[in-house]
């Protein structure tokens, strides 16, 4: 094997130009920018002491204002709340994970709303439209569609009995 390949001539090939353009660069723009988390102007603002050019003059004091609740710890942010806790902010591929888990896998029970969003603060967790993420939730699993709501009238009547 090793005489058959010293005995392969080799050819030489004349070296290519250096091309200035990049060939994959057409695929990034079919594939758009991946969009960028919901607190994203905060980590921006905390990192580096940045607005947005489009940012209105409310727009930046607002940010401002908030952005004292939060604090950013690579890789993560998080938010000081209004019951002294501190929850980690999380992206917004994960609301539905999270959701699910604390739903139906936390204690083996479909939980509503309230309870649902309870828990995922319990564990820690943080974004601004939980309460709404977990009310459509709560909304399209189809085993709490199935069973529905136990109300006043499924429940076994309590009368009091007298003792004489």
């Amino acid at each position: 094997m090793a005489d058959h390949l010293s005995r392969i001539q080799s050819q030489v090939v004349a070296p290519s130009p250096i091309r200035n353009d990049f060939p994959d660069e057409q695929l990034l723009k079919l594939q758009g920018k991946s969009p960028l988390p919901w607190y994203a102007d905060f980590v921006n603002f905390l990192v580096a002491g940045a607005f947005l050019d489009y940012f209105t003059r409310a727009q930046t004091l607002k940010l401002k204002s908030d952005s004292k609740h939060y604090v950013w710890d690579d890789p993560y942010l998080w938010k000081f709340c209004s019951d002294q806790v501190i929850r980690r902010c999380v992206p917004d591929h994960e609301f539905s994970s999270i959701l699910v888990f604390c739903h139906a896998y936390a204690c083996g029970e479909h939980f509503r709303l309230q309870r649902t969003a309870r828990k995922v603060l319990d564990y820690g967790f943080y974004w601004p439209t939980l309460f709404h993420e977990a009310y459509v939730h709560c909304k399209s699993c189809e085993k709490c569609q199935r069973v529905g709501s136990i109300c006043h009238r499924y429940e076994i009547p309590h009368q009091p009995i007298f003792f004489l």
